[in-house]
């Protein structure tokens, strides 16, 4: 009967957590210079680049932007990534943070473009949310949770339900309507 009784409870706080809002200030969003960018050696759809983020701190970052965003447009760009992801192996290279890029579907992609006044490396936070002051590294799982309410409002700001990113200076797919709307990832 306790052992039931305590069952019970786990599975009422595990679904109350579940409904809890996560803050999206958890996210590190940083942003990142690309220094250099190829195609992977064994994925046709993967990028792999050096992404300097502040003083000599390199990030290795695939994306699948491959068809989507070509490597000229990509290099030497100002991008924000996510730095606080858990590493994970693409195809056998090892990918350190993500991209952030407006999905507006049927093969619109378009990088978050950072704020032009700030420094490589300098984070990002959304506006109205409390602070975190100490970023954790978070599991794509928790990312995913986070970027359901990313996307791009009717002036192509990153917002995350109503809170803008940087004082909404991050925009993406500038001047494109099929943007609007966009999912954020």
């Amino acid at each position: 009967m306790i052992r039931n009784s305590i069952r019970n409870s786990i599975r009422i706080g595990i679904r109350y957590q579940s409904t809890i809002s996560i803050n999206p200030n958890i996210l590190d969003l940083r942003i990142g210079l690309i220094t250099d960018i190829k195609r992977h050696e064994n994925a046709d759809s993967l990028y792999v680049s050096q992404i300097r983020l502040q003083g000599e701190e390199i990030k290795q970052v695939c994306s699948g932007l491959v068809g989507l965003v070509s490597i000229e447009e990509l290099s030497n760009r100002r991008v924000i990534v996510v730095n606080n992801l858990k590493p994970s192996k693409m195809r056998g290279i090892k990918s350190e943070a993500m991209l952030l890029c407006a999905d507006g579907g049927e093969g619109k992609v378009y990088p978050v473009i950072p704020p032009k006044d700030m420094e490589i490396g300098s984070v990002l936070e959304f506006d109205g949310v409390d602070k975190v002051e100490v970023k954790k590294r978070i599991k794509s799982k928790v990312f995913e949770s986070v970027s359901e309410e990313l996307k791009l409002n009717d002036k192509w700001q990153v917002v995350w339900k109503d809170c803008l990113l940087a004082n909404g200076e991050c925009v993406a797919g500038v001047g494109d309507e099929g943007y609007i709307g966009a999912v954020v990832r």
